[in-house]
């Protein structure tokens, strides 16, 4: 490796090493530890735990619960600047998600998590002030809390984030100070539903967007807050609403709100962080690892016209069903992963069987790009293993503590293995798409255009095609059934399929090889998928 490489790639890692310590450096003294609890029907319930700079007097307590198909890293932020407020704060894993155990669908199962946290909070946080509560939830954490809150006296208030109150339950006077924060752009819940949900909680109604009802010092203030340009998955991170959710919540138990506001400074680490990691998986990328490098297939061949590439790839959508082959991964309970897996594999192998005649036809047969792959030798396994073992820890370091859990609960760790199968054969073949099929077409019909040579814009643009037959999947199947719940997969789809496309232009200069792209995507996409699915129980399907 050359001098210059040497030099990006300590700059490149001490970039993400300071983020990684910065983010883990609480600001305002607070402490984080992890704890575990057991509920009344004998489930093992994670959850972690905020609390103010020592010498806090009696601090009121938050309990934070999640949605569907996150965890409870996804309310750090909300959670660390409610502690650096003076407040102790509880952040719980929902039974059958994150590092909790037991099933998702157990009949009242969210209110006994709830319960028995809160039982269990007075032994880990005996500092703390039982009598002074707030309750946030998001999503699918609105309902259980929203309950929990209007059956409790020292419930001082409820937050509901990308979520409704419960019709039915509650009044004008219970829950205490509740307020409800919705974007404009949520796929989940249309903002008149939430709006409307607020109405029996009123004296006078209906209830009108961002109009404060009632007062918070008397305990009866009620609002729905509307923010423009907001979708369900962003809430959690929005600087507007984190800071309108605190300074509710503070005002509610008459704790000041000049604390300073913490969200800022940790986004610029995290982004300092990302563009350390991902400058650090190219140089990594780019190690000459094997002793001499494998000729591309396509350099061998001539490559298939781009008309065909981007034709066939849109005749593939056809093939959606075939889906239905990777279902039956939903019998491990986890029902989202196997729906996701079953996604990217009917993407693969549609494509696979469209592209199947041209590629022979342009020398360039599926199955001898495969074996050519798989078969490169072990210092091109070595590069792969490397590579994945950069990423994952990375992600994991910088991401996974702070932003979205991306480690599996023991439970899960069976189920591992069974999704990295199918996981990995179909990230070898976006790999193979991107580096050996589209992307070198798409580089030669820009080539020809422009006198240059363009590869690695043709792996990008082979990327954004791909991430193009995801859209219109999703979207189209949104606008068919007139709900874009799962089109918030799309936020996380881009960033993996762009690092294929990053450690796909390396690691091609380097080993000529599809199999470190892959082996590092199948990799993290399995330690995803694994870690934010639900476990359901089954039973509530028969």
């Amino acid at each position: 490796m050359n001098r210059t490489r040497w030099v990006l790639t300590i700059i490149a890692a001490g970039a993400l090493a300071s983020a990684i310590v910065m983010l883990s450096a609480y600001p305002g003294g607070v402490q984080r530890t992890g704890h575990r609890t057991r509920t009344a029907d004998g489930v093992s319930v994670a959850y972690d735990l905020y609390r103010p700079a020592a010498g806090a007097t009696s601090p009121p307590v938050v309990i934070i619960g999640h949605g569907v198909v996150v965890n409870k890293e996804m309310m750090a932020s909300l959670a660390l600047e409610l502690a650096a407020g003076g407040c102790t704060v509880a952040a719980l894993d929902w039974r059958g998600h994150g590092a909790s155990g037991g099933r998702l669908g157990q009949r009242d199962g969210l209110a006994r998590d709830l319960a028995a946290v809160a039982a269990d909070l007075p032994r880990r946080a005996p500092e703390s002030d039982m009598d002074r509560l707030a309750l946030v939830g998001f999503s699918m954490g609105g309902p259980p809390t929203f309950r929990f809150a209007a059956e409790r006296d020292a419930v001082r208030t409820w937050v509901g984030l990308g979520t409704f109150a419960l019709s039915g339950v509650g009044g004008p006077q219970s829950p205490r100070n509740v307020l409800l924060l919705i974007g404009t752009l949520d796929e989940a819940f249309r903002p008149e539903r939430i709006r409307a949900s607020l109405d029996h909680l009123l004296t006078e109604g209906p209830a009108e967007y961002d109009r404060r009802y009632g007062s918070i010092a008397g305990g009866t203030a009620r609002e729905v807050m509307l923010l423009p340009g907001v979708d369900h998955l962003m809430i959690p991170y929005h600087g507007g609403v984190l800071r309108r959710s605190r300074n509710w919540i503070l005002e509610s138990f008459g704790l000041s709100t000049d604390a300073d506001f913490v969200l800022g400074p940790r986004l610029g680490w995290l982004a300092l962080g990302l563009f350390g990691l991902a400058a650090l998986m190219y140089t990594v990328s780019a190690l000459p690892l094997s002793g001499s490098k494998p000729p591309a297939a396509g350099a061998r061949a001539q490559s298939i016209p781009v008309r065909t590439i981007v034709s066939r790839t849109a005749i593939s959508l056809l093939g959606w069903p075939a889906a239905l082959l990777f279902l039956p991964l939903a019998l491990t309970g986890l029902a989202f992963s196997a729906l996701a897996t079953a996604i990217l594999g009917s993407c693969a192998l549609s494509l696979a069987l469209v592209l199947r005649r041209p590629a022979r036809s342009a020398g360039l047969p599926l199955g001898r790009l495969f074996g050519e792959a798989l078969g490169g030798g072990w210092t091109v396994w070595l590069h792969a293993v490397v590579l994945a073992a950069v990423l994952c820890v990375g992600c994991l370091l910088l991401l996974g503590r702070h932003w979205i859990g991306l480690l599996p609960g023991p439970e899960r760790w069976l189920s591992l293995p069974l999704f990295f199968a199918p996981l990995f054969a179909i990230t070898l073949w976006f790999a193979l798409f991107i580096q050996k099929l589209a992307g070198p077409s798409i580089a030669a019909w820009l080539g020809r255009r422009s006198g240059r040579a363009h590869r690695t814009g043709g792996m990008w643009l082979a990327a954004g095609l791909l991430f193009g037959w995801f859209a219109a999947l999703i979207l189209g199947s949104g606008m068919l059934l007139g709900n874009y719940f799962f089109a918030m997969d799309l936020f996380p789809l881009a960033p993996m399929l762009a690092g294929l496309a990053l450690i796909g232009t390396a690691s091609e200069r380097s080993t000529g090889s599809a199999l470190p792209a892959a082996f590092a995507g199948a990799l993290l996409w399995t330690l995803a998928i694994v870690t934010l699915s639900p476990a359901v129980d089954l039973s509530i399907f028969l």
